[in-house]
């Protein structure tokens, strides 16, 4: 049994203790319209601390960092931002009455927070990454430490959480051990072969996938191997490493079903899960169950609607919360699952950094359940909810010669 925790907070007194309620609601249930209420409640009483909240907002452009013909098969989605997008979340931000201090990229960041980046009227200072660029293991991590180092609140996950969101052969080995659902993984190293001399069987439909990369999305030319020998995919594997740089990649069981995003937003050990949102493409080349590979993916026509069946509904939100706590992700997330032949919801993919717009799943899914708040505000809500627990000081603390 989870709850959720409300806190009375009295923004107008710079020195102040909140008081706690507790209203019990069982993590990943069906009641959206509880979840949407007690959301609610977080999201009026951390209205007002937002004008005294800073965003150190890490954009990476597409200017600021590297793209090559290599990077695009490897990296797959272009995860960098373009300057439209990067504007609607200034502009959001902006609306919350939160001021926003701009890093064009990780690196630039990770360079330092100068004092001069730094609003000291506003004393709850947060740090949010929106995007994942990079193929190298342990670069993302480096963010949640120096917020540490800098004491600025990472609005992202910890190292933990960010390291499993990252490698995908290692979540998954996690979420099997844990008796969550997921379609069968096999690890592929460039010049090693298959981790622990694992190999999928003969003939077995597989998606090949970046494994430090977004999970959801075949790499291959055709996404989706129906039938191939072991020595066919092991030939596909070593010409899209070739092809791409790479030197590891995740070799997945194909589930030919319907995918279903989950987003769940989290405040420690209590769980918010809006109505699950089943993905389609609107463009006549895919049909529902096919795999959604890097040039579909491009073409940018994805729609969602509200999963109709009330119980895989309420099945996949207990599971993705529960994904969420075993892989130690914090804050936010979407959980992706594809349901078989036998109606059982395997969890194929996780975004531990999910589109935020309206149009996007997270968006839907509040709009599906009827939310006043989109999901910039009730993420900002939950950080200022989290920075308030922790017992910030908040007086500003402006240097003084």
């Amino acid at each position: 049994m989870s709850t959720i925790v409300a806190w009375v907070l009295h923004p107008q007194g710079q020195r102040t203790f909140p008081q706690r309620t507790e209203i019990p609601l069982k993590a990943g249930t069906d009641n959206w319209e509880a979840a949407v209420a007690k959301a609610s409640e977080i999201v009026e009483t951390a209205r007002p601390w937002f004008a005294l909240t800073n965003v150190h907002l890490i954009a990476n452009l597409e200017t600021s960092v590297r793209k090559t013909e290599r990077d695009q098969r490897a990296v797959i989605a272009g995860r960098a931002e373009t300057e439209a997008k990067l504007n609607i979340a200034i502009l959001r931000l902006q609306e919350l009455g939160i001021s926003v201090s701009l890093y064009h990229s990780d690196a630039e960041f990770l360079a330092g927070v100068p004092t001069q980046n730094i609003d000291w009227t506003r004393p709850i200072q947060l740090a949010y990454s929106s995007t994942k660029y990079s193929a190298v293991d342990g670069i993302r991590c480096l963010i949640p430490i120096l917020c540490d180092l800098r004491s600025i609140i990472c609005t992202n996950s910890g190292v933990l959480g960010r390291v499993l969101g990252w490698n995908k052969f290692l979540s998954t080995r996690i979420l099997q051990a844990s008796g969550i659902p997921t379609p069968r993984s096999w690890h592929f190293r460039k010049g090693l072969g298959w981790k622990g001399g694992n190999a999928p069987a003969e003939e077995k439909e597989v998606i090949i996938k970046n494994n430090t990369e977004a999970w959801g999305l075949g790499i291959s030319h055709d996404p989706v191997l129906r039938g191939p020998s072991v020595a066919e995919v092991e030939m596909e594997c070593n010409r899209i490493c070739e092809e791409t740089g790479l030197t590891e990649l995740i070799v997945q069981e194909f589930v030919d079903g319907s995918e279903i995003c989950t987003p769940v937003f989290r405040l420690r050990n209590d769980f918010f899960v809006f109505k699950p949102a089943e993905i389609f493409i609107e463009d006549e080349s895919w049909s529902q169950g096919n795999a959604i590979g890097i040039d579909l993916n491009r073409r940018q026509k994805h729609a969602f609607r509200p999963v109709a069946n009330e119980q895989l509904a309420a099945e996949t939100s207990r599971l993705a919360s529960q994904a969420m706590d075993e892989l130690e992700i914090d804050i936010i997330s979407r959980m992706d699952f594809r349901v078989d032949a036998n109606g059982i919801p395997k969890l194929f993919d996780m975004a531990e950094v999910p589109g935020l717009n309206e149009d996007h799943a997270i968006g839907r899914s509040l709009e599906f359940a009827g939310a006043r708040f989109d999901s910039w505000e009730f993420m900002m809500a939950l950080n200022v909810q989290r920075a308030m627990d922790n017992g910030i000081n908040l007086e500003a603390n402006a240097p003084t010669d």
